[in-house]
């Protein structure tokens, strides 16, 4: 049997150190940052520089990683202030999403080996 891929607790997202907590569901109903801001299974708070991931003993890994990279994606949409822009005027808003985020999450992957093996392992 393979060994489990530890979790990561830190991702790098260009200027950005996000710490990544892993929230267990219980603790997630009690903390009240979490009602505020709507998350459900993760949230990406960029003023903390924090992911937070809900999980319970049932949760599939596959799942938790399918939600690190969500938030991560939340992270690089913040950091390159993309939300900050009038979508409305773009002439191509595919292309500008994915030319500005492009670089930057590859930048992640190659920076961050630890969150790369946890998300691409089986």
């Amino acid at each position: 049997m393979a060994k489990a891929v530890e979790r990561p607790d830190f991702v790098k997202v260009g200027y950005l150190p996000c710490t990544i907590e892993f929230v267990e569901n219980e603790e997630w109903k009690k903390r009240p940052i979490f009602a505020e801001h709507g998350g459900d299974g993760g949230l990406f708070i960029g003023a903390h520089g924090t992911i937070y991931l809900r999980y319970d003993e049932e949760s599939h890994e596959q799942n938790l990683r399918e939600t690190l990279l969500h938030e991560i994606l939340h992270a690089v949409w913040f950091v390159t202030e993309l939300s900050q822009e009038n979508a409305k005027e773009w002439e191509d808003p595919e292309e500008r999403v994915v030319g500005r985020s492009s670089g930057l999450l590859l930048d992640v992957l190659q920076s961050n080996p630890k969150v790369f093996k946890y998300l691409t392992s089986p």
